[in-house]
């Protein structure tokens, strides 16, 4: 489920299944309770800002940790030069579309 997530192929992306497995034993930060609701579904919930979410508190930190050893990976080993197929179609390039593409095998 972490790695659904954290957007995480665990077929291909093998270098990344230690940020899978950190984030699918990650504790609660402070104030945060896992619950379930009426299906048995867990959410979890803030007690100091009466907020609730189904995603884990602690996943936008993983996400964002994913990404940043991506990027430390293309900054080490990518191409000098990269052009974004994006940018013909004056979209941002952004790093999670850049990643996709690398990671399919259809950016040169």
């Amino acid at each position: 489920m972490a790695a659904l997530y954290l957007e995480i192929d665990l077929c291909s992306e093998l270098d990344l299944v230690w940020i899978v497995m950190q984030s699918a034993v990650a504790p609660l930060p402070p104030y945060w309770q896992e619950l379930t609701d009426e299906e048995n579904e867990p959410y979890y919930y803030n007690s100091v800002d009466d907020t609730s979410t189904w995603e884990h508190p602690s996943t936008l930190y993983f996400t964002l940790l994913r990404d940043q050893v991506f990027f430390f990976w293309l900054l080490t080993t990518a191409p000098q030069s990269i052009t974004c197929p994006l940018g013909s179609i004056h979209r941002p390039c952004t790093l999670s579309s850049l990643r996709d593409q690398i990671v399919c095998g259809s950016l040169v």
